[in-house]
């Protein structure tokens, strides 16, 4: 997430508030459809890794 953030020009949200819309819409119309694929990647990356654990996990003490 870090690098999406750092490429993200905050000119697409200035020019949001510059045609009018709210803090709630900038966010869900400009800067959720950009970050949203890696949203998606981190989220899968983050399952992976939780998966590979659960033959560890499931094993009882």
């Amino acid at each position: 997430m870090f690098a999406v953030f750092n490429r993200f020009n905050p000119a697409y949200e200035e020019a949001a508030r510059d045609l009018g819309a709210s803090p709630w819409q900038t966010f869900s119309h400009v800067v959720l459809p950009l970050i949203a694929p890696a949203v998606v990647g981190v989220g899968m990356f983050g399952f992976t890794l939780s998966w590979d654990e659960i033959a560890r996990t499931s094993q009882g003490a």
